[in-house]
């Protein structure tokens, strides 16, 4: 079990749950699915669950694997270190800081992810551990423009979030990982809980018009797989920002609507592959959409 595995190597391992919508609706994903979604998307995922460690997964059956590669991957270097630290100006928000040091000399193109979870929720009965709450900025993570590294040699990464969509703000989480913008190895995480929290701001539904009593169908795609263009249509017309970012977090397309419901996506450029469409309403909320891009 991995929970139980990851709880007896606590000193060591620090998980993240990512809630897909796949393979059925999962009410952690409706509050947040665009993290999930641009992840599983990095991995190359298409089924649930399944574990990654350190940027790599051998299958969905850890007991073929999981130990093996975590004795293995404690006895390595730690090639950097991490600082975590919180201010409360504004307090507001929640105000994060994160020291990357470099432990070595070394070359590397660093990716620095900045995830927010809720370290226990308990939803109909059952416990959940290091819910996915926020990805900072997005699920792409902040480039360091450094690539050649000094041992010594610091940079700062500087994020804040409005807090939502928490069951308990005693139970937030900062988690800070480092991974290689190539290989996806992940070289260094640290943990820690904020010095305070912010209040909590109300919710906005995940979809146009979406309410408790009634939820409106999610944004679709078609024809998807696509070839050289495909539509995206949204439940309600307004006015939108849309980009499409390949599996690396990268964004190859944008645009903007007024007063529709539609986007006509030309993907005819694009390299064939996996992407995510990210649409952006007026009030700031975000509906991911999958797509996927044959030649």
């Amino acid at each position: 079990d991995l929970n139980n595995f990851a709880e007896t190597h606590a000193n060591e391992i620090l998980s993240i749950y990512y809630h897909t919508d796949f393979p059925g609706d999962d009410p952690f994903n409706k509050k947040n699915s665009a993290d999930p979604s641009a992840r599983s998307l990095y991995y190359g995922i298409v089924e649930a669950p399944i574990t990654v460690m350190n940027g790599i997964t051998d299958g969905p059956d850890i007991s073929d694997w999981l130990e093996t590669r975590f004795r293995k991957n404690v006895l390595e270097e730690s090639l950097f270190s991490i600082n975590i630290s919180f201010n409360d100006d504004p307090e507001v928000l929640l105000n994060i800081e994160a020291t990357i040091t470099a432990n070595v000399d070394l070359e590397a193109n660093v990716i620095t992810h900045i995830a927010i979870v809720e370290e226990e929720v308990t939803m109909d009965g059952k416990k959940y551990y290091n819910v996915l709450r926020r990805m900072l900025p997005t699920a792409a993570g902040t480039e360091l423009s450094q690539h050649v590294w000094k041992k010594g040699n610091a940079k700062k990464i500087k994020q804040s979030w409005n807090v939502e969509n928490l069951e308990d703000t005693s139970k937030v989480r900062v988690i800070v990982f480092l991974q290689d913008k190539t290989t996806k190895e992940v070289y260094q995480a640290a943990y820690a809980k904020p010095s305070y929290t912010p209040p909590i701001v109300t919710g906005i539904p995940e979809w146009p018009g979406q309410t408790e009593e009634k939820a409106v169908p999610k944004p679709f795609v078609y024809p998807n797989p696509t070839h050289t263009g495909a539509t995206v249509v949204l439940a309600s017309s307004g006015n939108y920002n849309w980009n499409v970012l390949d599996k690396l977090g990268r964004m190859v397309s944008a645009g903007n609507i007024l007063n529709s419901n539609k986007i006509l996506l030309n993907t005819s450029h694009l390299a064939a592959g996996l992407y995510v469409v990210h649409i952006k309403d007026m009030q700031g909320n975000i509906f991911p959409v999958r797509l996927s891009v044959v030649h």
